[in-house]
């Protein structure tokens, strides 16, 4: 079985399309969405209607849960105007509906930070130095209970496989659609990728374990980055461009 692991796509309909031209041909029968679809300065309603046509299984982000119920913080960002004077009815159905965790096979489970929280990064700590890898017991710590030997996970935006003492294996395919990002909670730090490329992962089972296939993809990144400039990011603009957030 092939299945192929999208994450962090933020409304970039580009990327999103260049991704999914690459699967075209590879023997892919599932996509799964690890959630922070549709929230962004690019094209959120044409995302949805990829995402839709193309059948992908999404779990909800915390930017996705941020859009049906948002605090008056994020109210005031230029992402979330531009993002719901984008969207209709039923694409805020759509966002309600998401889970926070899903089970696409018995022995996958899939969710967006952790199995508790969509704002919590599963394989990063951050602290007064920033952001760095999480240490195996610290990451065991948030998946009590957890019995699924394939855990996939996004949010922070950088492609990781991680390999329990136990055997479990933890993918997060990287952002497909924001390569980089800095944020000030709980303390400042920045995710870059180093690279302006869609981020996306294929895994096969085999009877050894699972294969990971890490993939970036190029497309028009700088299209992306004009639009998401000229919708109040120029931030994003830099993102888009370099991979890099500083």
């Amino acid at each position: 079985m092939r299945i192929a692991l999208v994450s962090d796509i933020h409304s970039n309909n580009l990327a999103l399309e260049a991704v999914l031209d690459d699967l075209s041909g590879k023997n892919i029968e599932k996509i799964l969405d690890m959630g922070d679809s549709l929230y962004g300065p690019i094209d959120p309603a044409s995302t949805y209607d990829l995402l839709i046509e193309s059948h992908v299984i999404s779990v909800s982000g915390n930017q996705d849960y941020m859009l049906v119920y948002p605090t008056e913080e994020v109210e005031h960002s230029p992402s979330y105007k531009f993002t719901i004077s984008k969207l209709e009815d039923e694409h805020f159905k759509w966002l309600s509906k998401l889970k926070l965790v899903e089970y696409p096979d018995d022995d996958i489970i899939m969710f967006h930070g952790t199995p508790d929280s969509d704002s919590i990064y599963l394989l990063r700590e951050i602290d007064e130095r920033g952001a760095h890898l999480s240490t195996p017991k610290n990451i065991e710590k948030k998946l009590v209970g957890i019995k699924q030997k394939i855990i996939l996970c996004g949010h922070d935006h950088m492609p990781q496989v991680v390999t329990l003492d136990d055997g479990r294996t933890i993918i997060n395919p990287g952002s497909v659609g924001c390569p980089a990002y800095d944020d000030t909670l709980p303390f400042p730090h920045s995710m870059n990728s180093g690279s302006p490329h869609a981020k996306y992962t294929i895994i096969e089972m085999t009877r050894d374990g699972v294969r990971v296939e890490m993939i970036q993809v190029p497309y028009d990144y700088r299209k992306a980055a004009e639009i998401a400039r000229a919708n109040g990011r120029d931030d994003w603009y830099r993102w888009l461009t370099t991979g890099f957030a500083k």
